[in-house]
């Protein structure tokens, strides 16, 4: 781990053939869910050699402190009020439809926090923090709040009424190839402390291409 301190990821597919060599954006993902074996094989497949006993003690020990720092962007309907955030509310199985997560009584502790990074009409763009990580956590904290993720099928909008409701509200013209086929959340950024020297050290993966055309066409 000598030597790395920030370190910006590329979409695996942007790599020749489709050879999957060094740190890609999918990793982050993987990377972000944040389990001790993710870290590691990740982190193993930039130093193309397994980390030293050491280092793993001292990753594992940063995971289950919360020391990790997880940053999501994400997309999301409405115009959130507050520049800045947090979000506090359990969550557990949603009791009405079991493959749904919720926020319910007697849920396990989950927080997230968020910063507008920018404004649309009738959509935020925010940077969130995951504090604690619960399944769907960030997808089911916004929709609690009223601010479902653009995209998200099972939380909140459909791909089909994002792209249509961005036509209707922005009167833009968006080009039937620049549209989401996923929900608009993506693990942006990882950072913890270097296992030895201590130094932080930060891995950031830019928006999928997809994501980043369609807020370039918005813009305009």
């Amino acid at each position: 781990l000598a030597g790395i301190g920030t370190v910006v990821l590329q979409p695996l597919s942007s790599t020749p053939q489709g050879a999957q060599t060094g740190l890609g954006s999918g990793h982050l993902l993987l990377l972000a869910a944040v389990g001790c074996e993710a870290l590691f094989m990740v982190l193993n497949k930039a130093l193309r050699r397994p980390l030293a006993p050491l280092a793993q003690s001292s990753l594992m020990a940063q995971l289950k402190a919360r020391r990790v720092k997880k940053t999501y962007l994400a997309l999301v309907q409405g115009s959130v009020a507050a520049e800045l955030g947090r979000i506090e509310a359990p969550i557990g199985r949603d009791p009405s439809e079991r493959k749904r997560m919720a926020v319910v009584a007697g849920g396990r502790e989950a927080t997230t926090g968020y910063r507008v990074k920018e404004r649309f009409a009738g959509w935020t763009l925010l940077e969130v923090d995951l504090v604690t990580g619960r399944t769907h956590q960030i997808r089911v904290h916004l929709f609690h709040v009223g601010h479902p993720i653009a995209g998200d099928k099972l939380y909140g909008t459909e791909a089909s009424f994002f792209l249509r409701s961005m036509k209707e509200i922005l009167h833009v013209e968006v080009e039937e190839g620049i549209h989401l086929t996923r929900h608009a959340l993506h693990a942006h950024k990882l950072g913890f402390c270097h296992p030895i020297s201590g130094k932080p050290m930060e891995f950031v993966s830019p928006l999928p291409p997809e994501l980043d055309e369609f807020l370039k066409k918005v813009r305009k």
